[in-house]
C-alpha cells in the first residue's frame, strides 16, 4: 500500500515481463515479501509509446511480485501499468521492473524513479512514485526521451565547450569585456535551458522523481550563481567552479544509488578534477599571499618598532587623539564618495550663446562673462551622477594639474614646517634627506635635487583598473599626488589643518592610517595620512581641471626614512601577488 511502501517495478525486452520485486530493498523471495500484497488493473510491454501486442503465455503474482511471460520475445521501449478500481492503499509507489529471456538471469529496466542524464539512464529503487489516485488510470513509462530531455542531455555535452570557445574567440578578437559577456551570456542560456526542461518535466509522464528535479534544480542554480558572480564579482568566480566540480560529484552519488558504476565513474573522476583544479588555484593564491607577507616582515617589524616610539611618547599621543579628531571632523563634512567625476551640464538659464555652451573661450557676447575651459558643462560644478570614463582625458588633466599641485603644497609645507627629500646631497648620497622647504626655497642648489613625485604612469593605472576597479576609471583618485614630510605628530596635525582650511580645496575623502585603530597588515606596516581633493580656482576652471581629485600624502620623517627601494619592491612583490 501506500504507506507499506508496496514494492518496485521493472521492464525491459526479452521473454520475460514485469516482475514486481524487492521491497524497501528486500528480496522477493524473502519472508516479509511474502505478506506484501498490491492491486494492479494492468501491467504490461510498450512499443514507440504504445502497448506491445503479443501473445501472453501466463500472469503469476506471487506476493510482492508479478511476472509477465510471452511464448516468444518481444521488442520493447518502455512499459506501462494501469491504477486498480480498489482502494488506493493496495497501489504501488515503489517498485522496480525487470526483464529475462531465460526466466532465471533478470536485468533491471526500470523503476519507481529513474533519470536521464547526458550518460544513459539512472534506475533509484529507493524513491517513491506519485501514483495517481484516480482509479483505472494508465501511467505509461518510456525510456524514449522526450525532445526537453535530448535537448538537456545534447547541452550537458557542447554546452561548457562552446560557451569556452566562443568566449576564447570574443576575448581575443573583440576584447576582454566581450568574452565576459559571452560567457556570462552562455552560463545564463544555460540555466534557462535546464529550468525550462524542469518545467516540461514537471506533470508529464517523464516527470522525475523528486531527487533528479532537485539536482536538475541545483544545476540551473549554479548556472545562475556563476553566470552572474562572474558578471558582478569575478573575484569569487573560482569558488562557483568548485561548488560546480561539487554538483557534478553529486550526481556521481545518484549513480552509485542505483548501481550505475560507470557512470558513477566519470561523475565522481569530473566532479573530483574539476574541484581539484579549483582547490588548486584558492590554495596556490593563499600560498602566494603568505609567502609575499612573510617577504614583508622584516619591513613590518621595522615600522611596528618606529610606531611603538611614537605611541609611547605621551605628546605623541596626545596630538594622535587630536589628529584622529580633526579626520573625523573633516570626513563628516564629506559628501558622496571620492570618485573622477564630469562638470554639470549647463542649463537653459545658464547658457546665453553658442560660445558659453561651447566652453572654449571667454564668452564676452552674454552678460554672464564667464571664462569658461575646454571641458564641456558649467566651471566650477561636479555632477556626481556623471563619473568620468576616459582615462585617457584624466591623464590629460594631469599634465595641467600636476604643477598647481606642487606650488600648492609648497606653500602648505612652508606653512607647517614641512620637508620635503633631496637626493644628491654628499653627506648622503644615494639616499634622501629630508629638508625643511623654507630653507630649500632660499638654496637653488637644493630646489633642483628635491625629488617630487611623479605622476602614477598608465601601466601601473590600466594595473589598478584590472585588479582592484573592476574597469571603473573614476574610481582612479591618485594619479596625481604629491608628499609633505614632518617632523613631528604636531607639525603634521598643523599641516593637515592649513590644507582643510585652504579656500581652494575641496576635500573629497580623507584616509587617516595613523590611527591606533588601523590595521597596518595591508600596507605591510607603513602608516602616513591621505587626503584626496580637488583645487577649485579660476584657472583651474578656465583650464577645465577643477573636477580632478589629487591626492596628497602626510608622512611623518621617521616612517620616510625607514622607505628604501629593496623595501618598496618587496611590497610591490607583496601587492601583485594580492593582486591588487
Amino acid at each position: 500500500g501506500r504507506e507499506a511502501d508496496a514494492g518496485m517495478l521493472n521492464g525491459a525486452k526479452g521473454q520475460g515481463g514485469g516482475r514486481v520485486g524487492d521491497v524497501g530493498g528486500l528480496s522477493a523471495e524473502g519472508s516479509c515479501a511474502e505478506h506484501l500484497k498490491f492491486e494492479l488493473g494492468g501491467f504490461g510491454p510498450m512499443s514507440n509509446k504504445w502497448p506491445v501486442d503479443a501473445e501472453v503465455r501466463d500472469l503469476k503474482a506471487d506476493g510482492a511480485s508479478q511476472t509477465l511471460r510471452f511464448k516468444n520475445p518481444i521488442d520493447l521501449d518502455g512499459w506501462f501499468l494501469k491504477t486498480s478500481m480498489e482502494s488506493t492503499e493496495l497501489d504501488p509507489v515503489r517498485f522496480r521492473v525487470e526483464a529475462s529471456l531465460d526466466g532465471q538471469n533478470w536485468w533491471q529496466i526500470g523503476s519507481s524513479f529513474w533519470e536521464y542524464t547526458f550518460s544513459g539512464i539512472v534506475y533509484i529503487d529507493t524513491e517513491k512514485y506519485p501514483t495517481p489516485m484516480e482509479r483505472g488510470r494508465v501511467i505509461r513509462f518510456s525510456r524514449t526521451p522526450s525532445i526537453p530531455t535530448m535537448v538537456a542531455s545534447c547541452l550537458h555535452d557542447l554546452k561548457w565547450s562552446v560557451i569556452l570557445i566562443i568566449t576564447t574567440f570574443m576575448a581575443h578578437f573583440l576584447g576582454e569585456n566581450y568574452g565576459k559577456a559571452a560567457f556570462v551570456g552562455g552560463a545564463l542560456l544555460n540555466a534557462a535551458i535546464i529550468g525550462t526542461a524542469c518545467i516540461c518535466f514537471h506533470g508529464s509522464d517523464e516527470s522525475p522523481g523528486s531527487t533528479t528535479m532537485l539536482f536538475l534544480m541545483w544545476a540551473t542554480s549554479m548556472d545562475l550563481i556563476v553566470g552572474l558572480t562572474t558578471w558582478f564579482q569575478e573575484r569569487y568566480f573560482v569558488y562557483c567552479i568548485l561548488a560546480y566540480g561539487f554538483d557534478t560529484l553529486m550526481l556521481g552519488v545518484i549513480d552509485f544509488q542505483s548501481g550505475s558504476w560507470h557512470h558513477m565513474f566519470w561523475h565522481a573522476f569530473d566532479g573530483l578534477m574539476i574541484m581539484g583544479i579549483a582547490i588548486h588555484a584558492i590554495v596556490g593564491h593563499h600560498c602566494n599571499r603568505k609567502r609575499a607577507a612573510e617577504m614583508l616582515l622584516p619591513d613590518m617589524e621595522d615600522y611596528e618598532l618606529i610606531w611603538s616610539s611614537v605611541i609611547k611618547d605621551e605628546k605623541g599621543m596626545h596630538w594622535l587623539n587630536e589628529l584622529a579628531s580633526i579626520t573625523k571632523d573633516i570626513g563628516t563634512r564629506i559628501s558622496g564618495v571620492a570618485r573622477q567625476y564630469k562638470r554639470k551640464r549647463p542649463d537653459s538659464a545658464h547658457v546665453c550663446c553658442q560660445t558659453c555652451l561651447s566652453g572654449i573661450i571667454e564668452c564676452r557676447k552674454c552678460p554672464c562673462n564667464l571664462r569658461t575651459a575646454a571641458l564641456p558643462g558649467k566651471p566650477g560644478t561636479v555632477d556626481r551622477k556623471a563619473p568620468a570614463s576616459s582615462l585617457d582625458q584624466l591623464f590629460y588633466q594631469t599634465v595641467a594639474l600636476q604643477p598647481i599641485l606642487l606650488r600648492k603644497v609648497q606653500d602648505w609645507a612652508l606653512a607647517s614646517d614641512g620637508s620635503f627629500p633631496v637626493v644628491g646631497k654628499e653627506t648622503n648620497p644615494g639616499r634622501p634627506e629630508f629638508v625643511k622647504w623654507s630653507h630649500i626655497k632660499q638654496d637653488p642648489s637644493l630646489a633642483r635635487a628635491v625629488k617630487w613625485a611623479s605622476v602614477k604612469t598608465e601601466e601601473r593605472a590600466i594595473e589598478k583598473l584590472a585588479r582592484s576597479y573592476d574597469g571603473d576609471v573614476s574610481r582612479l583618485v591618485d594619479l596625481t599626488r604629491q608628499s609633505i614630510i614632518f617632523e613631528e605628530v604636531s607639525d603634521l596635525v598643523k599641516g593637515l589643518r592649513i590644507v582643510a582650511s585652504d579656500p581652494d580645496v575641496v576635500v573629497e575623502r580623507i584616509k587617516n592610517r595613523m590611527d591606533p585603530e588601523h590595521d597596518p597588515s595591508m600596507t605591510g606596516g607603513y602608516r602616513d595620512v591621505l587626503i584626496n581633493m580637488r583645487i577649485v580656482t579660476e584657472h583651474t576652471m578656465v583650464l577645465g581641471i577643477e573636477t580632478h581629485v589629487v591626492e596628497l600624502q602626510c608622512i611623518l620623517k621617521k616612517f620616510a626614512e625607514r622607505k628604501t627601494d629593496q623595501g618598496h619592491r618587496r611590497y610591490v612583490a607583496y601587492r601583485n601577488a594580492r593582486g591588487e
